[in-house]
C-alpha cells in the first residue's frame, strides 16, 4: 500500500512540474502588447528622479520563450529597429525609466530629442524556430 502511494505521489508531482503534459512542446501562443501612456513627455528633472517614462505589457508567448522588444520611428518599418533583447521573462512587462528612453533616444536618434516624434514598439517571441511578433504600438514622445 506504501509503495503503491509513493508511486502515484511521485507521478502526480512530476505531472504537475511538467505543466500537466509530461514531454509535451510548449506551444507558442499570439502575442498581445499593450503601453501605459501613448503619449510621454521626458524631462531633466524626471531623469534625475529617476521617474519611470513608460511600461509595456504583453500576453502571449510562452513561459520558456525568449523575448525581445523592438522600437523604431513610426513609419520606418522597423527596418533599422532598437533591439532590447530579454531573454526569458516571466513577469511579461518591462519599465522604461525616463533616463534610459532618453538616453537610448539620444544615442539612436539625437535629431528626434528636439521635437515631438512617435515612436513605434513591439514584442518578438522566440521559441526554438518559431517566433511570434505583436502587433505594433504606438506613442508620442516629447
Amino acid at each position: 500500500m506504501l509503495q503503491r502511494f509513493i508511486l502515484l505521489f511521485s507521478t502526480t508531482l512530476m505531472v504537475a512540474c511538467s505543466g500537466g503534459r509530461a514531454g509535451a512542446k510548449e506551444e507558442l501562443q499570439p502575442v498581445e502588447i499593450s503601453m501605459s501612456s501613448d503619449n510621454v513627455i521626458l524631462t531633466i528633472e524626471k531623469s534625475r528622479k529617476a521617474e519611470d517614462a513608460l511600461t509595456l505589457s504583453w500576453k502571449g508567448g510562452a513561459q520558456e520563450a525568449d523575448y525581445s522588444i523592438l522600437m523604431d520611428i513610426a513609419g520606418n518599418g522597423f527596418s533599422k529597429p532598437y533591439t532590447n533583447r530579454l531573454g526569458k521573462c516571466p513577469g511579461r512587462s518591462v519599465t522604461f525609466p525616463s533616463r534610459d528612453l532618453n538616453m537610448t533616444i539620444a544615442e539612436r536618434w539625437p535629431a528626434e530629442l528636439a521635437r515631438q516624434t512617435d515612436f513605434e514598439f513591439k514584442v518578438v517571441a522566440t521559441l526554438g524556430d518559431r517566433t511570434e511578433e505583436s502587433g505594433v504600438a504606438r506613442v508620442r514622445i516629447s
